[in-house]
């Protein structure tokens, strides 16, 4: 891959991380970037450039947001559609939310 393509994919995909980060935050207990920096371990600056789609979160404060959002990894990063978290099932056959049974 060039190296021109993986800017352009980059790009891309902050701006859809940062439309579905917008989105799950009007639906949310959170208000604003300052409450999405607060949970994430952040500065507010950080959040701001991740809800403008300028940058991307780190892993570990993706897997934080998505937390206290109540949505999964897979959905801020635009790989599925559904923005629910996915439905994991124990030996015993019951189910389990997902990042807290791993």
């Amino acid at each position: 891959m060039r190296v021109d393509d993986y800017e352009d994919r980059t790009i891309k995909l902050a701006h859809v991380v940062g439309g579905r980060l917008r989105f799950a935050l009007r639906a949310s207990d959170l208000t604003c970037a300052a409450d999405l920096a607060r949970v994430a371990g952040v500065s507010r600056s950080a959040a701001s450039l991740w809800l403008s789609g300028t940058r991307l979160p780190s892993t570990v404060a993706l897997v934080a947001v998505s937390s206290a959002l109540h949505v999964s990894c897979d959905w801020i990063l635009g790989v599925t559609k559904n923005p629910g978290r996915p439905q994991l099932q124990t030996p015993q056959g019951r189910s389990r939310e997902g990042a807290e049974s791993i």
